[in-house]
């Protein structure tokens, strides 16, 4: 049977053991903060493009996804943030953009849309033009957004921000 001291030293050493893993394991949850403090300060700089799409039909989510991809690819120094369809448009500062697009009619075979956006904290929003996708031999696809999309770009995009076609 051990002894009291020996008893102590074991206590003692598991104790030392367990400070130490809690001290590498806190040092390293420390240095993981830190570099995630790094990427929110680089992304905090970044400037914003707050963006809304349309809901309430069947291939809205598809309609976003494809003008989300038109905005990565023209404005890729900004940071894209998707507005919910309630939540209001965030403050914005100099260098932010936000822009929306509004669908104002759709349906299986026609989709007429807009870009409405507003550069910076001070300016007014700006409308662009409709245009429509029609086709009146086949139901619109997803596939058929993109091009659509770069249409209604090229008419009505922020300036500043470059054509994706280019």
């Amino acid at each position: 049977m051990p002894t009291a001291p020996t008893v102590e030293r074991r206590a003692a050493a598991r104790y030392a053991v367990f400070a130490l893993a809690m001290g590498l394991f806190t040092g390293g949850a420390m240095a993981d903060d830190s570099k995630n403090a790094a990427e929110g300060a680089a992304q905090i700089a970044r400037p914003l493009l707050a963006y809304r799409c349309p809901a309430g039909f069947d291939t809205a989510e598809e309609l976003c996804r494809a003008f989300r991809t038109l905005l990565g690819e023209a404005a890729p120094g900004h940071a894209l943030r998707r507005l919910g369809e309630e939540e209001h448009m965030p403050a914005l500062r100099d260098s932010d953009l936000y822009v929306a697009l509004a669908a104002e009619r759709h349906g299986a075979h026609s989709l007429t849309a807009r870009i409405e956006w507003r550069a910076g904290k001070d300016a007014e929003t700006v409308t662009g033009p409709e245009i429509s996708l029609d086709s009146s031999d086949t139901a619109l696809r997803p596939s058929m957004y993109p091009g659509f999309l770069r249409e209604l770009w090229s008419l009505s995009a922020p300036p500043g921000l470059r054509d994706p076609a280019e």
